[in-house]
């Protein structure tokens, strides 16, 4: 939870200095965005052949076990920081307190999503 948190916060703060200087556009960001939800769902649509060989329980109770640690780097993979970088380009337009609570928002909403996340990991175990 914590890395999730951590990565997500610090690209959302940091995320515009970092695409000026690789010189990345907010349409480039966004058309990226979708390239990699659609990979993740093409590929979760269509899975390797080796999980469907494994039909044993044992199989899926270690598998099982195994999804939680593995999932949180994807949770604050490259679509959530393309999210995230998108929305401080959007919230940037703002003045004064408008803009510190538009990013405090952005970051209780990146903690609810790692609790509840958390939650439902543990619960998977």
């Amino acid at each position: 939870m914590h890395i999730l948190t951590g990565i997500l916060i610090v690209f959302l703060l940091a995320g515009h200095f970092i695409m000026v200087f690789f010189g990345i556009s907010i349409p480039g960001i966004r058309c990226s965005r979708g390239m990699i939800i659609g990979f993740l769902g093409f590929r979760m649509l269509f899975p390797a052949r080796s999980h469907y060989a494994r039909g044993k329980q044992r199989h899926f109770r270690r598998a099982a076990s195994q999804f939680s640690p593995l999932a949180m780097p994807s949770l604050a993979g490259p679509g959530a920081i393309a999210t995230v970088i998108t929305y401080h380009h959007l919230l940037m337009g703002g003045h004064g307190y408008d803009k510190v609570f538009a990013f405090t928002g952005v970051i209780i909403a990146i903690l609810i999503t790692a609790i509840i996340s958390c939650w439902f990991f543990a619960a998977l175990v």
